[in-house]
């Protein structure tokens, strides 16, 4: 018995304070018993868990749609790392004939520029390559 009395007495300020909230003589008053009061508390605890667990969700949608951009984007990249590597292949195919057609042609005494020639566009295919 003892243990309840301190706890009431406790919790006897709690009570005192809600009291004079509901008994306060502003223009404004709202609530006309603590129950009513206490109503209007677990309202509004219960709106803000609402609100907090939509926005969770929107935060996790907004957080799959950026996953999906970026995966999106990283295939974009790769398709036009494959489209490069394709583009600089087929100028590489061109530039070899026209080259071997040229050095065909050319009679003895440029066959020291020919092979200048040759390393310069092995040079350059090297540059497209990397």
């Amino acid at each position: 018995m003892k243990q309840r009395r301190n706890k009431l007495a406790k919790f006897k300020k709690y009570t005192d304070f809600l009291e004079e909230v509901v008994n306060s003589d502003d223009e404004n008053r709202e609530f006309e018993d603590i129950e009513s009061l206490k109503n209007r508390f677990n309202i509004l605890r219960k709106e803000h868990e609402n609100l907090t667990r939509k926005q969770n969700e929107i935060n996790k949608k907004i957080w799959e749609v950026k996953q999906e951009g970026k995966k999106k984007m990283d295939d974009l990249q790769s398709e036009l790392y494959l489209m490069q590597r394709k583009m600089h292949s087929n100028q590489n195919t061109k530039l070899e004939p026209e080259f071997e057609y040229e050095s065909s042609s050319a009679n003895a005494q440029k066959t020291n520029k020919r092979t200048t020639n040759s390393m310069v566009i092995t040079a350059v295919n090297n540059m497209y390559e990397m």
